[in-house]
């Protein structure tokens, strides 16, 4: 392994994390040792992830704090973009096929893996985790404006949904599509098309919170889950349509084109529970909501009547 990494080793046993140090710099130049951060508990583990980079992770499953998977969830809930490897003294092949499902990249045993090996396993799990990285992004976000796509955007909702049934929660859901946007692609091109939804994508999220997500649902079509916190969702769902409105109606400036293109949106918003008690109403009632708008004259914004059934 050419690449000098930093590595953050939890352990809670001194001579093993002396060893540990021994192997991972055994045989290497002093000016490409590889950094190894060693500490004891959890806690510690959470509190240095927060204020360093790290390659990766190599987790002992007993610590002084916390013993077992817990270990292994809490690293990756902190930091889900963090390879794990866990190395302990626990030979049981249950709990490496659970380590493994429960974010880690490998699992070994303490006094089966040599300098050699374990330096290779670092290696592998950290290309394994950028393979993993580069799938979930492929299956999960649309390319073209690097928003989430549809099959994202519905898990997070049903999971939101979840959440505020069980703590009574409101909830808004936001349909947008644009106006008369095939007239663009037949008159200007495909390419020019990309590159109004690239815009559009982009006011939507300097519209939005940072917590809030927007998602390209497909073609002309995006897709907004409030992070909402207020009992007033229709003031919050109005004012959020009028700003939308009034900035996705904006011209759109291309490079090397002398006019603007002129485009507006009709705006659905769906309101839970009362336009419906699941994801796939829910965003029945947004697209209905939306196509009124459309039929209305389209740059505007329609709240979907209460569907209780």
């Amino acid at each position: 392994m050419n690449t000098k990494l930093n590595v953050l080793h939890v352990e809670d046993d001194p001579i093993d994390a002396a060893l540990i140090q021994e192997m991972l710099n055994e045989r290497r130049p002093e000016n490409s040792q590889h950094t190894v951060t060693h500490v004891v508990s959890l806690k510690d583990a959470l509190k240095s992830l927060s204020a360093n980079d790290y390659n990766i992770a190599l987790v002992d499953l007993r610590l002084s704090d916390v013993v077992g998977l817990d270990n292994v969830i809490a690293l990756k809930n902190q930091n889900p973009d963090l390879p794990i490897v866990v190395l302990t003294g626990m030979d049981d092949e249950e709990i490496a096929m659970k380590s493994l499902s429960h974010g880690a990249q490998e699992f070994l045993v303490k006094g089966h893996a040599d300098a050699h090996v374990l330096r290779y396993t670092l290696r592998q799990s950290i290309q394994r985790k950028q393979v993993e990285r580069t799938l979930f992004k492929s299956a999960n976000y649309d390319e073209m404006t690097s928003l989430p796509n549809r099959r994202l955007f519905k898990e997070h909702v049903e999971n939101k949904l979840l959440s505020a049934t069980r703590w009574g929660n409101k909830e808004i859901l936001m349909f947008i599509d644009l106006d008369k946007f095939k007239q663009v692609n037949d008159q200007h091109g495909h390419e020019i098309g990309n590159e109004i939804l690239s815009q559009v994508s982009a006011r939507i999220r300097n519209v939005v919170r940072a917590s809030d997500l927007v998602a390209r649902y497909g073609g002309d079509e995006f897709v907004i889950m409030l992070d909402h916190r207020s009992d007033q969702a229709d003031v919050a769902a109005k004012s959020l349509g009028l700003k939308l409105s009034v900035d996705l109606a904006k011209p759109y400036f291309i490079a090397d084109m002398d006019n603007p293109i002129h485009l507006t949106a009709s705006i659905g918003i769906a309101l839970f529970p009362q336009s419906g008690p699941n994801f796939k109403a829910l965003i029945n009632s947004a697209d209905t909501a939306m196509y009124d708008a459309k039929a209305q004259g389209g740059n505007q914004f329609t709240i979907a009547k209460p569907n209780f059934h």
